[in-house]
């Protein structure tokens, strides 16, 4: 098949419609705005391609590291980012649904001084610990990529910054380890700090988590206590989950922009340092 008959059954209306069907049902997307680190990167690597890279695909031996370092940003990490929003998105869109059908309802005065806890959180559950966990795989495979630029399979986000304190490199880790001092006490829920385990851990390794207890009265709904100890100083005006939510993926963001850029700026950096 010729390039030209190909772009033909590319532009066929039948295949583009069933293109944008499959994407429907099985796709994700970033915002223009969360692919910018990600395209810093990749100009870096394509225009023009650094003559590190062009020695590493060259060279059989550090041919594969080539691979692991351009993979683990573009793929790995910016996939595990989508999974992130994905189950934010979902998070966000649980809480609203269940505000709205509860709303429906005169609770509140039927309630009277009583307050009912009705049961199961389930589907919320599922929904918060896949976005904890993803949020802690993506920051570990962002460490990975970053290592392997040093040819080196480090993968631990919570001793990065030990890491690069090892290293004689200084044009290269400095940068990167005051972006990580800058974030570090942000990401305390997802990384353990002695005996004070992250909430990350309990799901991991310790026990079932979950997004909190819905405590509804004829004051009105609240979710109490769970995974972000959610509304659990009263009495106070409740707040949502979206709200602690918000301030998790802002910080996330912020982090893997500045990391992402500080990573890509060190590596030219300590490239032109070696000319």
């Amino acid at each position: 098949m010729t390039a030209s008959n190909f772009q033909e059954i590319l532009d066929n209306p039948v295949i583009i419609g069933t293109i944008k069907a499959i994407q429907r049902v099985v796709g994700y997307q970033l915002s223009q705005e969360d692919k910018k680190p990600y395209i810093y990167f990749h100009n870096y690597f394509t225009n023009p391609q650094p003559q590190f890279i062009t020695e590493w695909r060259n060279d059989t031996l550090k041919e594969k590291w080539y691979h692991r370092l351009s993979n683990g940003i573009l793929l790995n990490v910016q996939n595990t980012d989508i999974c992130v929003q994905y189950h934010f998105d979902r998070l966000i869109s649980i809480e609203k649904e269940l505000l709205d059908s509860i709303e429906k309802y005169d609770y509140k005065n039927a309630l009277g001084n009583t307050l009912l806890s009705p049961g199961s959180t389930y589907i919320w559950d599922f929904e918060f610990q896949a976005f904890i966990l993803a949020l802690r795989r993506c920051l570990d495979f962002l460490t990975k990529a970053i290592c392997n630029y040093l040819k080196n399979d480090f993968h631990s986000f919570r001793k990065f910054s030990d890491y690069l304190q090892k290293l004689n490199r200084p044009v290269f880790s400095n940068p990167l380890i005051e972006i990580y001092k800058r974030y570090a006490s942000k990401f305390t829920y997802l990384l353990s700090d002695g005996s004070n385990k992250s909430i990350r851990d309990y799901i991991t390794h310790h026990r079932y988590v979950e997004v909190g207890c819905i405590n509804l009265s004829k004051s009105g709904f609240r979710l109490v206590g769970g995974g972000t100890d959610i509304n659990m100083s009263l009495p106070q005006d409740p707040i949502l989950l979206s709200d602690t939510l918000w301030s998790y993926l802002n910080d996330f963001r912020l982090f893997l922009k500045d990391i992402i850029f500080g990573f890509v700026d060190a590596m030219r950096a300590e490239q032109s340092s070696k000319k």
